[in-house]
């Protein structure tokens, strides 16, 4: 179940976007129902206050109370909600859409094996209605489009960047030692010893797994894949790793049935080359300047806007 995944998008952007500072004027004639002004557009203090009880509510924290020892979550939340209405603002003006299509197709990702009540309980214990939550999961969406349509997609890569970075990390390139493995599982111990015995006396393993296994992969006669050390369960490695090719193992007792692995062959260390590396080299450069042209587009959005706090307000906010 995607519990974790579903709530994302409920929290404000705070955990997606770094905090700003909260602004470069002082109010002077604004209004006491307001916190800021960024652009002469309002952020009001019945959406600072709502967006504020639950941030602390979620984190269990204070008003007053700094975060990390840095800002507090007062300061910490008027600086997203700044951000939002700047990325409100920009949305706007270069006329970014979210079709009815590409909404539905993020609510089935994220409401996947829920059904309709259970959704409606879980939404009512985050404090929110299902209105509110689409309305979110749709500003996200934008905001996910103006980030890649300003950020993402006017970053560049080189070859020569790729290049420089694998000779300078050249070690760090390189495959452990791998095995192919097939599998036969059922939910019987005494199927399970049946075939065992079969596998003894002489039988196919890819023809018993098509027969048996109630495996997805049995059509393919068990055939499971390549893994290296630490991408199976635990009580899986313990066994494969020691086989040799051809060799199947004796019945494994799990959570998910009785199993039975055959090694299929095995592939030993290899150290990559440039070309074989460029895919992994491409993410790890791609990552670092997201970071930075991100920050950068960032700050320059912030530079231009004008963005009044209104102290008095803001300082009103005190108490748990």
């Amino acid at each position: 179940m995607k519990t974790p995944l579903l709530f994302l998008l409920l929290l404000a952007l705070v955990s997606v976007f770094p905090s700003c500072s909260p602004g470069k004027d002082r109010a002077s004639g604004v209004s006491e129902n307001v916190v800021a002004v960024v652009n002469q557009e309002n952020i009001y203090k019945a959406d600072f206050q709502w967006e504020l009880d639950r941030f602390t509510s979620r984190y269990n924290l204070k008003k007053n109370s700094p975060v990390n020892g840095q800002r507090t979550p007062k300061d910490t939340v008027l600086g997203q909600l700044i951000h939002n209405k700047i990325f409100e603002q920009e949305i706007k003006r270069l006329n970014i859409m979210v079709s009815v299509k590409e909404l539905e197709k993020e609510l089935r990702y994220f409401t996947g094996e829920y059904t309709s009540d259970q959704l409606l309980r879980t939404l009512k214990e985050k404090k929110t209605s299902l209105k509110n939550w689409k309305n979110e999961l749709r500003r996200n969406l934008l905001i996910k489009k103006l980030i890649d349509m300003e950020v993402l997609k006017k970053i560049r890569i080189s070859e020569k960047e790729m290049r420089d970075y694998f000779e300078a990390n050249r070690s760090d390139f390189s495959l452990p030692q791998r095995v192919e493995v097939s599998q036969i599982i059922v939910a019987e111990e005494a199927d399970a010893h049946s075939i065992y015995k079969d596998l003894v006396a002489g039988a196919d393993f890819s023809q018993k797994a098509k027969e048996y296994s109630l495996g997805p992969e049995s059509n393919s006669g068990g055939q499971m894949g390549i893994f290296s050390p630490g991408q199976l369960p635990d009580e899986f490695d313990q066994v494969i790793f020691k086989l040799k090719p051809g060799q199947f193992s004796e019945v494994i007792r799990t959570p998910y049935g009785y199993h039975l692995f055959q090694v299929v062959r095995q592939l030993e260390e290899k150290k990559l080359d440039f070309e074989e590396a460029k895919v992994q080299i491409r993410k790890i450069l791609l990552k670092e300047k997201e970071e930075v042209a991100y920050e950068r587009w960032l700050k320059h959005l912030k530079a231009k806007s004008k963005i009044v706090v209104n102290d008095k307000v803001l300082s009103s906010f005190s108490g748990s």
